[in-house]
């Protein structure tokens, strides 16, 4: 049965200082995460808009996937990012019924 995973980026100790995101060397990263997209994997992902990190919404079948996913991103091999997984479970709203 699929997972989902959140995963939250950061900077890594290989952030360039004084140089914003746009700046980073982040294509690697960029088509990494389209790939896994294009595999069904990547249900969501981007950056934050105060540019403090990103997040990334996986489906996996197992946790040690998901990690896996993380460790060989290419960001986070490079330092640029570092990345934090928690499981994580959406409400569906729309069939959302409080308890009396």
């Amino acid at each position: 049965m699929a997972r989902t995973f959140v995963a939250l980026y950061r900077p890594g100790p290989g952030w360039l200082a004084d140089t914003p995101v746009w700046g980073q060397p982040l294509e690697e990263h960029g088509r990494y995460m389209h790939q896994l997209f294009l595999e069904g994997r990547l249900q969501a992902g981007g950056p934050f808009t105060d540019w403090s990190g990103g997040l990334a919404i996986f489906v996996v079948e197992e946790p040690d996937e998901a990690q896996r996913l993380i460790d060989e991103d290419p960001a986070v091999v490079a330092g640029t990012f570092a990345a934090e997984l928690h499981p994580w479970m959406s409400v569906d709203w729309p069939s959302y019924r409080p308890r009396s």
